[in-house]
């Protein structure tokens, strides 16, 4: 029988590194990366498309950040926001587009 090769061989000795803690901004492209995830990750995101997607995902050690609804950008929110997520180390963070703004 012949070894496996290709992404699934990549695949399978990811399953033995060490899991990530990630953060998800709330974006269409963000939410495409949350639905196509495999690899075990430990997720905190405010979008509640991302929450939607990751809701079953196995893989998935997901935390919502809660707060008020944004309705129209379907995320949540609240002041106290950035203390809440003062305690955490985040390994990778994954931001939309939206979320680059200029400064004057």
């Amino acid at each position: 029988m012949q070894e496996a090769s290709g992404p699934l061989q990549v695949h399978e000795s990811l399953k033995n590194q060490k899991r990530d803690t990630c953060s998800l901004d709330s974006s269409t492209t963000i939410k495409f990366l949350c639905d196509h995830l495999e690899t075990p990750a430990t997720i905190y995101t405010h979008s509640l498309d991302n929450a939607e997607s990751l809701s079953d995902n196995e893989n998935a050690d997901f935390h919502l950040l809660g707060g008020r609804l944004d309705r129209t950008h379907r995320f949540f929110y609240e002041p106290e926001f950035r203390t809440a997520i003062e305690s955490i180390t985040f390994d990778k963070a994954f931001i939309g587009a939206c979320a680059i703004v200029k400064h004057y």
